[in-house]
Protein backbone atom coordinates (compact mmCIF):
# COMPACT_ATOMS: atom_id res chain seq x y z
CA UNK A 1 0.00 0.00 0.00
CA UNK A 2 1.32 3.29 -1.02
CA UNK A 3 0.89 6.07 1.57
CA UNK A 4 0.03 8.55 -1.14
CA UNK A 5 -2.65 6.19 -2.50
CA UNK A 6 -4.08 5.75 0.98
CA UNK A 7 -4.08 9.50 1.43
CA UNK A 8 -5.88 10.02 -1.89
CA UNK A 9 -8.48 7.38 -0.99
CA UNK A 10 -9.14 9.11 2.33
CA UNK A 11 -9.58 12.44 0.59
CA UNK A 12 -12.09 10.87 -1.84
CA UNK A 13 -13.99 9.43 1.07
CA UNK A 14 -13.75 12.65 2.95
CA UNK A 15 -15.19 14.57 0.00
CA UNK A 16 -18.19 12.24 -0.18
CA UNK A 17 -18.50 12.30 3.58
CA UNK A 18 -18.30 16.09 3.54
CA UNK A 19 -21.14 16.24 1.03
CA UNK A 20 -23.22 13.80 3.10
CA UNK A 21 -22.49 15.77 6.28
CA UNK A 22 -23.53 19.00 4.58
CA UNK A 23 -26.81 17.44 3.34
CA UNK A 24 -27.57 16.12 6.82
CA UNK A 25 -26.77 19.50 8.35
CA UNK A 26 -29.08 21.32 5.92
CA UNK A 27 -31.83 18.77 6.56
CA UNK A 28 -31.44 19.15 10.33
CA UNK A 29 -31.63 22.94 10.03
CA UNK A 30 -34.84 22.72 7.98
CA UNK A 31 -36.42 20.33 10.49
CA UNK A 32 -35.41 22.60 13.35
CA UNK A 33 -36.89 25.68 11.67
CA UNK A 34 -40.13 23.83 10.96
CA UNK A 35 -40.37 22.70 14.58
CA UNK A 36 -39.66 26.18 15.94
CA UNK A 37 -42.19 27.75 13.58
CA UNK A 38 -44.97 25.67 15.16
CA UNK A 39 -43.64 25.80 18.70
CA UNK A 40 -45.37 28.88 20.23
CA UNK A 41 -48.75 27.94 18.75
CA UNK A 42 -49.39 24.20 18.82
CA UNK A 43 -51.70 22.90 16.15
CA UNK A 44 -55.32 22.28 17.08
CA UNK A 45 -56.05 19.81 14.29
CA UNK A 46 -57.67 16.42 14.56
CA UNK A 47 -54.48 14.68 15.62
CA UNK A 48 -53.75 16.95 18.55
CA UNK A 49 -55.64 16.87 21.82
CA UNK A 50 -55.79 19.17 24.81
CA UNK A 51 -54.32 17.70 27.94
CA UNK A 52 -56.17 18.68 31.09
CA UNK A 53 -54.29 19.14 34.30
CA UNK A 54 -55.46 16.97 37.16
CA UNK A 55 -58.20 18.65 39.15
CA UNK A 56 -57.26 20.11 42.49
CA UNK A 57 -58.93 18.68 45.54
CA UNK A 58 -59.90 20.92 48.42
CA UNK A 59 -60.20 19.49 51.93
CA UNK A 60 -63.38 20.94 53.41
CA UNK A 61 -62.70 19.59 56.87
CA UNK A 62 -66.13 17.95 56.89
CA UNK A 63 -64.97 14.50 55.87
CA UNK A 64 -64.99 14.89 52.10
CA UNK A 65 -63.00 16.55 49.35
CA UNK A 66 -64.27 19.00 46.76
CA UNK A 67 -62.84 18.86 43.29
CA UNK A 68 -62.29 22.37 41.94
CA UNK A 69 -63.14 21.39 38.35
CA UNK A 70 -66.57 20.02 39.31
CA UNK A 71 -67.32 23.18 41.26
CA UNK A 72 -66.56 25.35 38.22
CA UNK A 73 -68.89 23.27 36.03
CA UNK A 74 -71.78 23.63 38.48
CA UNK A 75 -71.19 27.39 38.68
CA UNK A 76 -71.42 27.63 34.88
CA UNK A 77 -74.81 25.92 34.92
CA UNK A 78 -76.15 28.01 37.80
CA UNK A 79 -75.30 31.36 36.23
CA UNK A 80 -77.43 30.63 33.18
CA UNK A 81 -80.64 32.02 34.70
CA UNK A 82 -80.64 35.74 35.43
CA UNK A 83 -83.68 37.36 37.02
CA UNK A 84 -84.06 41.08 36.53
CA UNK A 85 -86.20 43.19 38.91
CA UNK A 86 -89.24 44.81 37.35
CA UNK A 87 -88.90 48.30 35.94
CA UNK A 88 -90.00 51.44 37.78
CA UNK A 89 -93.70 52.04 38.24
CA UNK A 90 -95.03 54.80 36.00
CA UNK A 91 -97.09 57.67 37.37
CA UNK A 92 -100.45 56.19 36.41
CA UNK A 93 -99.44 52.77 37.78
CA UNK A 94 -99.20 53.78 41.43
CA UNK A 95 -100.47 51.15 43.81
CA UNK A 96 -102.92 51.86 46.61
CA UNK A 97 -102.26 50.45 50.06
CA UNK A 98 -105.08 48.24 51.37
CA UNK A 99 -104.36 49.29 54.97
CA UNK A 100 -104.01 53.09 54.82
CA UNK A 101 -105.33 53.88 51.31
CA UNK A 102 -102.25 55.90 50.28
CA UNK A 103 -100.55 55.58 46.93
CA UNK A 104 -97.11 53.98 46.84
CA UNK A 105 -94.67 52.98 44.12
CA UNK A 106 -92.78 50.07 45.57
CA UNK A 107 -93.01 47.83 48.61
CA UNK A 108 -91.44 44.64 49.88
CA UNK A 109 -94.77 42.86 50.33
CA UNK A 110 -95.86 43.77 46.79
CA UNK A 111 -92.60 42.57 45.22
CA UNK A 112 -92.36 39.29 47.12
CA UNK A 113 -95.90 38.32 48.13
CA UNK A 114 -98.07 40.28 45.66
CA UNK A 115 -99.84 42.00 48.57
CA UNK A 116 -100.77 45.67 48.05
CA UNK A 117 -99.44 47.04 51.35
CA UNK A 118 -96.94 49.88 51.71
CA UNK A 119 -93.78 49.51 53.76
CA UNK A 120 -95.05 51.98 56.39
CA UNK A 121 -98.04 49.76 57.17
CA UNK A 122 -95.89 46.66 57.05
CA UNK A 123 -93.66 47.96 59.83
CA UNK A 124 -96.37 49.65 61.90
CA UNK A 125 -99.01 46.88 61.99
CA UNK A 126 -98.53 43.56 63.73
CA UNK A 127 -100.55 41.80 61.04
CA UNK A 128 -97.44 41.26 58.90
CA UNK A 129 -95.05 40.31 61.70
CA UNK A 130 -94.87 36.69 60.56
CA UNK A 131 -93.70 37.77 57.11
CA UNK A 132 -90.00 37.36 56.56
CA UNK A 133 -88.06 40.59 57.14
CA UNK A 134 -84.94 39.48 55.28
Amino acid sequence: MDPSAAQGEKSKVSETMKAKIERNRQRALMLRQARLANWPYPSTGEGSSKVKAPSKTIDTGGGFFLEEEEEEETNRHQTGKIVYPPGPVLEFDYLICEECGKEFMDSYLMNHFDLATCDNCRYSNFVFVLSSQS
